[in-house]
């Protein structure tokens, strides 16, 4: 995990083993899919104990869609006896990119700006403002993700 660009989790889910743990894995990764697009997640793909999707900040949904910082990411799941083993993975890479090249940007175009307040004053306010705001939705994803697969394992 190298961060920001990564960031991974693990979430240990005690279940009743009633089902057979192949048909819980299926509707957990069922599930976790339908939740995935109803977020207006792209390219998801189940394939043998994960799924794979992505996300961008090209797409059209809110600011508050908790993918909008996520390049891609999958979810593995693991289901044995009476536990559910959930590991999941988001890329910010394309975020930390824009992020990267917006502050470039800004600073470059205060620079040229003919003020009264200092150069260092400009760039100094312009920075920190542009950092809070994605590390707003870096930390608003990091929360939320692990909520939303919590979700699926109490409805499977």
């Amino acid at each position: 995990m190298a961060f920001p660009i990564d960031y991974s989790g693990k979430i240990i889910w005690s279940r009743e083993a009633k089902s057979d743990a192949e048909d819980y894995r299926a509707r957990f990764l069922d599930k976790v899919a339908a939740e995935l697009e109803i977020i207006k997640a792209k390219d998801v793909l189940v394939r043998d104990n994960r799924v794979a999707f992505s996300g961008s900040m090209l797409r059209s949904v809110s600011n508050w869609n908790m993918l909008v910082p996520v390049t891609r990411g999958h979810i593995k799941v693991n289901v044995t006896g009476d536990s559910v083993k959930v590991i999941y993975n988001l890329n910010f890479k394309h975020f930390l990119v824009t992020i990267s090249a917006l502050i470039l940007i800004g600073c470059s175009f205060i620079a040229f700006l003919d003020s009264t307040v200092p150069i260092g004053t400009r760039i100094g306010l312009f920075i920190p403002a542009l950092l809070w705001a994605s590390a707003f939705n870096y930390l608003l994803t990091v929360i939320r993700f692990p909520a939303l697969i919590k979700r699926v394992l109490k409805s499977v």
